[in-house]
């Protein structure tokens, strides 16, 4: 993650600048295109938001962030 708006879901959930998001709906994540196919895939399952497994520094830790409706 290179930068997290401060006024956002993300942040509120800790999320920060330097963060590792290793998985996205169970997308293994080694790209950003990976990140994209996590969120369409949550979203194909019409879920109200994407789970994501994201690393800060030597912790891991699971977090759910809501999606936007298109």
């Amino acid at each position: 993650i290179v930068e997290v708006d401060p006024d956002s879901k993300a942040a509120q959930k800790g999320l920060k600048a330097g963060d590792i998001i290793l998985k996205v709906a169970g997308v293994t994540v080694s790209d950003p295109g990976d990140v994209a196919e996590g969120v369409r895939k949550a979203r194909k399952k019409q879920r109200k938001a994407v789970d994501m497994l994201v690393r800060s520094g030597e912790r891991q830790r699971f977090i759910a962030l809501p999606l936007k409706k298109i």
